[in-house]
């Protein structure tokens, strides 16, 4: 039993333990980001007419003017960069 103790405690003192639950989160997190970022991709498209790329060639001030397709562009890269950042930390943690 007390053995049985110290290895946990060993097991807990050696971080892996918080890195694995730390992963499982970031893997869970990465998950839920990356099906509001197809929504958010596919809304994107709906409001560009299909071409998002057309859409971001404007000039700011005309992507200002199509409030509702911006905003869709400033959602959909925001969970962009929101699943690069979650890439960055998953290779952090891995080494």
């Amino acid at each position: 039993m007390k053995q049985e103790l110290r290895n946990q405690i060993d097991h807990i003192s050696s971080g892996s333990a918080i890195t694995s639950d730390f992963s499982s989160a970031i893997a869970q997190l990465d998950q839920s980001v990356e099906e509001l970022r197809q929504k958010e991709a596919s809304a994107y498209r709906s409001e560009t007419g299909g071409n998002p790329e057309h859409f971001e060639s404007q000039f700011f001030e005309d992507q200002l003017e199509q409030s509702q397709a911006y905003h869709q562009k400033i959602d959909y890269k925001s969970l962009d960069k929101i699943k690069s950042n979650l890439e960055q930390i998953r290779n952090l943690i891995n080494g």
